[in-house]
């Protein structure tokens, strides 16, 4: 994040001239990609936490209780989040283009193109 605002600021150089060139939206459109950039490495990081922590939690819960006598009934009901924190965990890593297409205005704009492009090669074939 740091490094994204970094190339937004101007350094004045005394020795440079100014050109009179002037680029129409160029900032604008730089700023609009650095928030998209932003919200999808915000989102990735959101769908990492909340995918990984219940694992996490789940491994340290096994181990504080691995010596307490437990019942059927219990054993039943561990296994059970056992299972879905495991599906959680690897849900994680099949998500990330989809929260990429949630968050970013041209993620999905290339996808789409890219998809119409695959479409078309093999329609041609």
């Amino acid at each position: 994040v740091k490094n994204i605002r970094q190339i937004r600021r101007v350094r004045h150089n005394a020795s440079t001239r100014v050109t009179g060139t002037v680029v129409v939206g160029g900032a604008h459109t730089l700023r609009s990609k650095d928030q998209q950039l932003i919200r999808m490495l915000f989102t990735d990081i959101l769908s990492y936490i909340i995918c990984k922590y219940p694992g996490t939690i789940m491994l340290i819960y096994q181990q504080i209780t691995q010596y307490d006598n437990k019942s059927d009934e219990r054993q039943q009901i561990e296994r059970a989040i056992i299972e879905l924190t495991a599906f959680l965990y690897f849900v994680e890593n099949c998500i990330g283009c989809y929260t990429n297409m949630f968050a970013s205005k041209t993620f999905r704009t290339e996808l789409k193109r890219i998809l119409l492009k695959f479409t078309q090669f093999f329609r041609f074939q």
